[in-house]
């Protein structure tokens, strides 16, 4: 009989819904390998692009060999607000009542953040069904909301989220983090080393090998000729694009270079008018594009950029997808994060600078821009290269498998 996986993540996606993509990918890279995996999910997240159709209080479907039950939550507005909080609640306990004799017994068990509240979800199933279970961890909580200023250490929910991190950590049999170098703060909340998996975002080679080409009205506004820098995400505060802003007024008398936002967000029509009030003419916004013709957008880059604002909690490490797209495309990339690791430096596929200086970013910029196209070349190329040998999702399951069935 095959081993039967649950993932507890209440934000999971799937190809048909949208983001987040990292547990459908694994899981469906787990059913190639022979496991049974049923994602247990919320029906309602603000990353969906098209909610699943629910019938009832629990919906079962399948999608690509995975089996996704869907647990019926409200709706709320946004990512923010007081009901999604509410929603947490609403998940953690209607998740305790699923039909699990419907779905079958696990003998794993994967709860996933950024919700740590599962968490209780993941013990109680543990206990019942004599599984193993790994709590896989994206964000900090709490220390995600203590150090981003939005509650005191000692406010009753913080303390509640501490306790739970602190049981988390005692009581899974592994802990699975995206974070390189979260080892020590795990350890000071009481983790054993032993138990510490590093498990980092990757690239799913089914979206790789189903790429499609992006509208063609798009890819001309990029395609002039340009010595492009080129940014494809999300257009939020938390991406530090007005640094990138300033940086292209500092390099307008460079007519032969253009910088490009691509996508859409909360900031998008600020960071327009940021460009429009400040004169800044040589950026483009070309609007958002389908997940399968990112890619295609991608490659007409000359430079991929990837930054964030300074946060202390980027000491222990940063996982972007985007970086994995990037690679992908074999692109030099420009790094602006200050982080606990450096995966840019290691593989040789870019330049890394500091997160906040505007200058930083227009030296690397006229450096890459100075910089002879075979060197350039041969940055995207190592780029590639470590992507293909270590952040593929068929050999970060592997990676799992070989853990989860040592425990």
């Amino acid at each position: 009989m095959h081993k039967h996986i649950w993932i507890i993540n209440q934000y999971a996606g799937s190809p048909l819904h949208g983001k987040e993509y990292r547990s459908p990918s694994i899981a469906r890279e787990l059913v190639q390998k022979g496991y049974n995996v049923t994602i247990i999910a919320a029906s309602h997240s603000h990353h969906f692009k098209t909610a699943p159709e629910i019938e009832g209080r629990y919906t079962l479907k399948t999608i690509d060999g995975v089996n996704f039950l869907w647990v019926k939550t409200k709706h709320y507005t946004s990512s923010k607000s007081y009901q999604r909080l509410l929603s947490m609640f609403e998940f953690l306990l209607k998740t305790f009542f699923i039909p699990h004799h419907d779905i079958g017994k696990p003998d794993y068990i994967i709860v996933s953040s950024p919700s740590p509240l599962p968490i209780l979800n993941g013990l109680f199933f543990k206990k019942k069904y004599a599984a193993k279970l790994l709590f896989e961890v994206r964000d900090l909580w709490p220390l995600s909301v203590i150090e981003l200023g939005s509650m005191s250490p000692k406010h009753p929910f913080i303390r509640f989220l501490s306790y739970i991190e602190k049981t988390a950590y005692s009581k899974s049999d592994a802990v699975i983090s995206l974070l390189g170098n979260a080892l020590p703060y795990m350890k000071s909340q009481g983790l054993e080393e032993k138990k510490f998996i590093f498990l980092p975002n990757g690239i799913d080679r089914k979206l790789l090998n189903n790429s499609k080409k992006a509208p063609e009205k798009i890819i001309e506004q990029i395609n002039n000729g340009k010595f492009t820098i080129g940014y494809a995400g999300a257009l939020g505060i938390a991406n530090d694009l007005y640094l990138l802003l300033d940086a292209a007024k500092k390099i307008e008398n460079y007519s032969d270079i253009q910088i490009v936002l691509m996508g859409g967000g909360s900031e998008e029509e600020k960071l327009k008018q940021y460009a429009f009030t400040h004169k800044i003419n040589n950026v483009i916004f070309p609007g958002s594009v389908k997940r399968e013709e990112v890619h295609s957008i991608l490659s007409l880059f000359d430079v991929c950029y990837l930054g964030l604002q300074k946060s202390p909690l980027f000491y222990h490490g940063v996982s972007p997808t985007k970086l994995y797209d990037y690679m992908a495309v074999a692109k030099p990339i420009l790094y602006a994060i200050d982080s606990g690791n450096h995966p840019v430096k290691d593989a040789k596929c870019g330049i890394e600078v500091n997160s906040g200086s505007v200058d930083d970013i227009v030296e690397a910029i006229l450096t890459l821009f100075q910089m002879d196209e075979k060197e350039r070349e041969e940055l995207g190329k190592n780029g590639y290269k470590t992507l293909m040998k270590h952040y593929t999702f068929d050999k970060l399951t592997n990676r799992l498998i070989n853990q989860m069935e040592a425990l």
